[in-house]
């Protein structure tokens, strides 16, 4: 298959199922990348992705929903 839009890397949504302390990985290591939103790097890498955002938020979501449940 071939790409050929930015918006063809974006894949529909999925449903997985991860323990609490997957959640709080994932959460954990996103958030560390948010630090570096601001900064800007040599030869154009890019730590954080704006998409990342969201990804982000539902991460959150669905920690605090893990604590709540058990």
């Amino acid at each position: 298959m071939r790409l050929h839009r930015p918006t063809d890397l974006m894949p529909s949504s999925i449903c997985i199922e991860l323990t609490e302390q997957e959640v709080r990985l994932l959460r954990n290591t996103i958030w560390a990348r948010a630090i570096y939103k601001p900064t800007k790097l040599p030869l154009g890498s890019e730590i954080w992705q704006p998409w990342m955002e969201e990804l982000l938020q539902k991460l959150q979501c669905a920690a605090v929903a893990a604590e709540r449940s058990s």
